[in-house]
């Protein structure tokens, strides 16, 4: 025991000595690992934190990726639908024209059959 002690006592002693001249900043160190290792778990944490947030924004981009296209849709609709308003009032325009015409033509050959003279 005695032996043993004083082995202990010596490996203590040579352990203060190595660290006073040759590992001055040893307890620092082991601090350091600690507070890295710390630093480790609180940067994990804020990864995670912004993963989510990530994720979350993902999503909300993705919803408003969705509206947008459903609204793109709509208005195309709302386009076409006035596209075809616009080739029927196109089409009872012309008709429309063309009754005219045919009224002005038919006028005229009245007015020439009784001989009056027309003005333009």
């Amino acid at each position: 025991e005695v032996v043993v002690a004083a082995k202990d006592e010596e490996i203590k002693r040579l352990c203060n000595l190595l660290d006073a001249h040759f590992i001055p900043h040893r307890k620092t160190i082991e601090g350091e690992v600690t507070t890295y290792e710390g630093t480790i778990a609180i940067l994990s944490e804020k990864v995670g934190e912004l993963t989510r947030e990530m994720e979350i924004r993902e999503q909300l981009a993705l919803e408003n990726e969705t509206q947008l296209k459903a609204r793109i849709a709509n208005q195309e609709e709302v386009i076409e639908a006035l596209r075809e308003d616009l080739r029927c009032s196109q089409a009872r325009r012309r008709e429309e024209v063309r009754s005219v015409e045919e009224e002005v033509s038919r006028l005229k050959k009245t007015l020439e059959i009784h001989f009056i003279p027309y003005e333009i």
